[in-house]
């Protein structure tokens, strides 16, 4: 067995975790890790398959992890080859898988019993710079794990929706209409600016059209931002405003997207999606996003109603990709983009992003140049679920990482699995 670091130097990831080794041909036990409160946990590596183990292809994704445990997993991050940290849950108890290298194991989580990991979120910039969050009625507790233990962190009182730890003395976290800045003794916080957009009527009414006017920075308007990323100097925050040009009637919301100029935060150009009769109780909004660096990010957003309410509904648009060129947001048609296609995005480590569905056999990868291609398939039977609840990228590799659940049988595994770029040549 080899380690995921020594994988990455050869250019061709292999997680190795609490396995099942093959040695002369037979199949050994699984290994059993325990954590520092003496829960075991046992996992696979194929290496030797479980029965209706979907088959890998190549570019595609492949599971490194799949457990035994009832873990429903939510959050995953990483900040290199050798330090992975994922959250599960199960029964009202917070669990915390690591990958070291080596192999996973399990560390036990300092949160009290929750009734689910959906406000639970982890963010790294280091195997000793950890940071677990969980927001519930009293705000947000904040736990920092140094590579021995968890030490409480100052808290918000506030929830958090999105964070991200460049160092210890750098830390962001957004929710709602205010971001947070964690400068290494204290949080300060700001609330999040918008400015207008002129809306501009569309013709066909089944198509949803999403136009950009020249801007202006005179008509600051609040806006609230559910997801932020950062790379280098570059901070962005993206949301909806509820204010403003675009928004009457039944048209509630429109996208935002906001960026730290080291001073200030400040509204970019968004496109204002419409359509000529306006669905009821209808909201445009960017959902996630992807710092790349200073003249390069990337927005993924959607265009909803109130379904079911009687009166005129348009057919239901696709997401809608956005790419920021460091002078203006614009749209980027993609193959990848149908109806109800898209919860994540990531980066793909070269200027693109993966974008992924409920599944992993609904993923697609978007070059820096906007070429979009789906990424294979695995080879399963038909009532095989490969789920899919977070993605995140690996530092220094071209990897991507899924964690969710796999469903073989009718039985749920909490699973992992990881993606490379195809070998020039193999399909």
């Amino acid at each position: 067995m080899r380690g995921l670091a020594a994988a990455v130097r050869r250019g061709a990831i292999g997680l190795v975790v609490l396995a099942m080794a093959c040695e002369a041909g037979r199949p050994s036990a699984p290994p059993r890790t325990t954590d520092r409160a003496g829960t075991p946990i046992t996992a696979h590596e194929f290496g030797t398959r479980l029965p209706g183990m979907p088959t890998p292809r190549a570019g595609g994704w492949r599971y490194v992890y799949v457990g035994t445990q009832p873990l429903k997993l939510s959050d995953v991050v990483a900040t290199g080859p050798e330090n992975v940290w994922a959250i599960g849950w199960h029964k009202g108890t917070v669990n915390l898988l690591t990958y070291d290298g080596r192999g996973w194991r399990s560390v036990a989580s300092p949160l009290p019993p929750t009734r689910s990991n959906e406000d639970v979120l982890l963010g790294a910039s280091g195997p000793r710079d950890v940071w677990l969050l969980h927001t519930g009625a009293n705000g947000t507790m904040v736990f920092r794990w140094d590579g021995q233990q968890w030490r409480a962190g100052v808290g918000l009182a506030f929830p958090v929706l999105s964070v991200k730890v460049v160092s210890a003395k750098d830390v962001w976290a957004v929710g709602g209409r205010l971001i947070w800045h964690w400068d290494g003794q204290r949080w300060d916080g700001s609330p999040l600016p918008a400015t207008a957009n002129h809306d501009v009527p569309v013709s066909d009414p089944q198509v949803l059209t999403g136009r950009q006017e020249p801007m202006t920075d005179d008509s600051p308007l609040p806006a609230t931002a559910s997801a932020l990323d950062v790379s280098g100097s570059s901070v962005w925050a993206v949301g909806f405003r509820e204010n403003g040009p675009g928004i009457a009637g039944e048209q509630l919301t429109q996208p935002a997207a906001m960026r730290w100029n080291g001073r200030s935060w400040r509204t970019t150009k968004t496109p204002i999606y419409t359509y000529p009769t306006t669905p009821p109780e209808a909201g445009a909004s960017l959902d996630k996003v992807v710092a790349v660096d200073e003249d390069h990010a990337w927005a993924l957003g959607e265009y909803s109603w109130n379904h079911g309410e009687g009166g005129w509904e348009p057919k239901e648009p696709p997401p809608y990709l956005l790419h920021w060129d460091g002078r203006a947001w614009t749209e980027r048609k993609s193959a990848a983009l149908r109806p109800y296609c898209c919860d994540h995005l990531i980066g793909d480590g070269a200027g693109g992003v993966v974008i992924g569905g409920d599944t992993l056999d609904d993923t697609w990868h978007v070059t820096s140049s906007g070429v979009t291609t789906r990424i294979p398939r695995m080879r399963a039977s038909p009532d095989t679920y490969a789920g899919i609840r977070a993605l995140a990228h690996i530092p220094g590799t071209r990897t991507i990482m899924a964690i969710g659940t796999l469903k073989i049988a009718d039985q749920d595994h909490p699973a992992i699995a990881i993606r490379e770029p195809a070998p020039p040549g193999e399909d």
